[in-house]
């Protein structure tokens, strides 16, 4: 397990892609602070560069190092469901390259609930892509046999590991001054926030 860790860390750092299992699908993995590893994410999706890619990291104190302006709403809700599938958009600030928030000025982020995953990040200590390991428009996968049978020619590396049990993607969420905005429906339910914040508006 370890050498496979080892030559995923070794790509990543190097700006390939790498097929990485998480909580929920296969992420197409690649170092979130290089445009020229970002580009090769967008060429491999077939995706429009109009689309931001979400980021997966280690820690609250990366959250800190990518984004600006967090609020106390962002720790309630991070404290509780991190690790695990929801991804928070947040405000990017000047480390984050503008490839990865397309028109928005944001990112979306989340650690991951997957050790092997999370490893990987701690070990870079580089905030990674966490896109679906997809052409765009086509379903994700959990299965690293289809992954090598279908996009092997696209990416560098697949760690051959399973996912987590998750079967839906992340839910994503935008926080805005005091009220939390859902932006996709994932595998944390609008009543499993409610029930943790019930003196928030959530729409």
């Amino acid at each position: 397990m370890q050498s496979k860790i080892n030559q995923a860390i070794k790509y990543i750092i190097d700006e390939k892609l790498v097929a990485l299992p998480t909580d929920t699908y296969f992420a197409l993995s690649a170092n979130g602070l290089s445009t020229k590893a970002i580009e090769k994410i967008y060429y491999a999706k077939g995706r429009d560069y109009s689309s931001p890619i979400p980021l997966l990291i280690s820690s609250q104190d990366m959250a800190i190092g990518i984004s600006k302006n967090l609020s106390d709403l962002f720790f309630k809700i991070t404290e509780k469901f991190w690790p695990g599938p929801l991804t928070v958009v947040v405000d990017a600030n000047e480390n984050v390259p503008e490839i990865v928030k397309s028109k928005s000025k944001k990112v979306g982020i989340r650690i991951p609930g997957h050790k092997v995953c999370l490893k990987i990040i701690e070990e870079t200590n580089l905030p990674i892509s966490g896109t679906s390991c997809n052409i765009s428009g086509m379903e994700p996968s959990k299965n690293y046999k289809f992954i090598n049978n279908n996009y092997s020619k696209l990416i560098d590396f697949v760690l051959e590991e399973p996912c987590g049990i998750e079967t839906a993607p992340s839910t994503v969420v935008e926080i805005n001054h005091n009220s939390i905005k859902i932006l996709r429906l994932g595998a944390i339910k609008k009543e499993a926030i409610i029930k943790h914040l019930p003196e928030i508006l959530i729409k």
